[in-house]
């Protein structure tokens, strides 16, 4: 899928809210080990998510920087 520079912010900022949540979710003592271990993984996935994100907005902008040179 192709975003644009904004809505790629946009869904980084949703992404960072969901794993402050997350991370909010880890410090329960209620939580089961399972759960741990499902949240745990899915902070993962999420972190990944976050970083193929960043990297394609940074790409974007470099192209977007070039055609001003």
């Amino acid at each position: 899928m192709d975003f644009s520079p904004k809505a790629i912010r946009f869904l980084l900022e949703a992404l960072k809210l969901y794993g402050e949540r997350l991370d909010c979710s880890l410090e329960d003592e209620d939580v089961s080990d399972d759960e741990l271990s499902d949240i745990a993984n899915d902070r993962q996935y999420l972190a990944a998510l976050e970083q193929s994100l960043q990297s394609q907005h940074d790409d974007l902008l470099k192209g977007k920087a070039s055609l001003f040179k």
